[in-house]
């Protein structure tokens, strides 16, 4: 949904003529005359954050309304069911209902919310919280659970994602440092362990240093919450029996830990 407004309110602010072409990072996204136009956007909103402060800003803000408008529009119209739960895995909790197929027209606050930062990646956490998560906090404050995080590396994050007062699932991923990401989330939150798909199931399947990379990490992760998500996973090499036969070994190690 976020993705769909964001492209849809971004088209709206140039048309508007808001903010002139040359000056924004996401149109040149759009831009066909450049030779690597995803590259060149993210260089341009790293440059923007101390180039043209202001300009970005004010783009954040416009698609920070944006998205609050269009959600508001979903939930008026009666379009968000127990369905819409979303965080990246089984969706299930606590403090929430669970998913059901038919449970129509429910608020935002009974729902799973997932967000993600890996474009700012290389970002310091200053800039993170003054160019991202300012403006995604309003979204997530009408939102039940968040969780956050995808593939980028949060070692160097996780005191700002502490700012989420409802933030339940935080993305460990196979570039960050686990043992220094569970040091700092503690029992706070859940820690969501995901291990590299290239040491797992997409490059042969060593069984052995499967293992041996599972016991390491699992231990770190021993005493916390967590779950272990295998994920983006490009290939399996046309042996699709990988994952289940990953899921058994994954089996034994949780066993004898």
């Amino acid at each position: 949904m976020i993705k769909i407004s964001l492209n849809i309110v971004v088209a709206e602010y140039f048309g508007k003529g808001r903010i002139q072409p040359q000056f924004g990072f996401f149109l040149v996204a759009f831009d066909e005359t450049q030779n690597n136009p995803v590259q060149n956007a993210f260089k341009k909103l790293d440059m923007d954050m101390m180039d043209n402060p202001g300009m970005l800003h004010s783009l954040l803000a416009f698609l920070r309304d944006g998205i609050l408008k269009t959600h508001q529009e979903a939930k008026r119209n009666g379009d968000l069911s127990l369905a819409d739960h979303y965080n990246q895995a089984m969706p299930y909790s606590l403090e929430l209902e669970d998913p059901a197929p038919v449970a129509r027209n429910v608020s935002r606050k009974q729902l799973w919310h997932f967000s993600a930062a890996q474009e700012y990646t290389c970002v310091s956490p200053e800039m993170q919280d003054e160019f991202l998560l300012k403006y995604q906090m309003p979204i997530f404050e009408k939102y039940g659970l968040i969780a956050y995080g995808c593939c980028e590396d949060l070692t160097n994050k996780i005191k700002i994602l502490r700012k989420i007062p409802n933030l339940r699932r935080i993305s460990v991923s196979p570039f960050a440092n686990l043992e220094k990401c569970a040091e700092q989330i503690g029992l706070d939150y859940v820690m969501s362990y995901r291990p590299s798909p290239a040491d797992m199931v997409s490059y042969s399947l060593d069984a052995e240093r499967i293992k041996r990379i599972l016991r390491r990490d699992l231990e770190i992760c021993r005493g916390h919450y967590f779950d272990i998500t295998l994920k983006d996973v490009e290939t399996v090499e046309c042996y699709p029996d990988r994952v289940s036969r990953w899921v058994n070994i994954l089996k034994d190690v949780l066993a004898e830990i």
